[in-house]
């Protein structure tokens, strides 16, 4: 057990020395390049743009059981009606995912200013 934990302790730090890396690299680069700095806004514009697309697509793909009049009470309607809302769930986790992304190139490019 011992064993097992020391590796998975230096897997964890070997990552997370990696992880720190490519951020100074990221926050280097948006420093020393203008082409840098503007992809990196283009990016974060296209992410956060992405994310409220998936988050109303989200939205639409709940409601679409609502505005299909299909007959209530079948077993395919109930089915169907699982399976969109776990086509919605799944866009909303896909829509956070890509906001953090955002998120994250915000945060470099506002690092690279300071």
């Amino acid at each position: 057990m011992d064993i097992w934990l020391s590796k998975l302790f230096i897997s964890w730090n070997e990552r997370s020395t990696k992880q720190n890396n490519a951020w100074t690299a990221l926050v280097d680069g948006i420093k020393s390049s203008d082409s840098t700095h503007h992809s990196a806004v283009a990016k974060e514009t296209r992410a956060r743009l992405q994310a409220i697309h998936f988050l109303l697509l989200a939205i639409f793909i709940s409601n679409f059981p609502f505005m299909v009049s299909l007959e209530s009470g079948g077993y395919t309607y109930r089915l169907l009606n699982v399976f969109f809302y776990a086509l919605a769930a799944i866009t909303f986790f896909a829509s956070f995912l890509v906001f953090l992304s955002a998120a994250r190139t915000a945060r470099a490019i506002r690092e690279a200013r300071d």
